[in-house]
């Protein structure tokens, strides 16, 4: 039996994994959506990055059985990136819910991001 112990909700909000070669901080993310301290969209990158647990390949695969097979998985799985998992639930922004709508991977940074409904 699984027990959860991070967020629960019984609504749709959508997840997210963010792959990375090396750790994720303020200052990478900020690079990477190009925002600054005093960017109007700073508080999307700030959310994701207080949302993103780090997390390893197996409770990847655990947390998301339901999808793994997804080539989105397969370009992450296996291949020395580190995990975070996150969310975004339904009374987020318009913004942070548009985001997810996107999947990006920018090898030059060694960043993939993709949603996971």
């Amino acid at each position: 039996m699984k027990i959860r112990s991070d967020f629960v909700t019984n609504s749709s909000g959508s997840s997210f994994v963010i792959a990375v070669k090396e750790e994720l901080t303020k200052e990478k993310l900020y690079k990477i959506f190009r925002v600054s301290d005093d960017h109007p969209l700073k508080d999307i990158a700030d959310t994701i990055l207080e949302r993103a647990k780090k997390t390893n390949e197996n409770e990847l695969v655990q947390d998301h059985a339901y999808a793994v097979n997804n080539d989105k998985y397969n370009d992450i799985l296996g291949k020395g990136y580190i995990l975070y998992s996150g969310y975004v639930s339904d009374n987020s922004s318009p913004a942070e819910s548009y985001l997810l709508d996107f999947d990006f991977n920018l090898p030059e940074e060694d960043f993939i991001f993709f949603s996971d409904y």
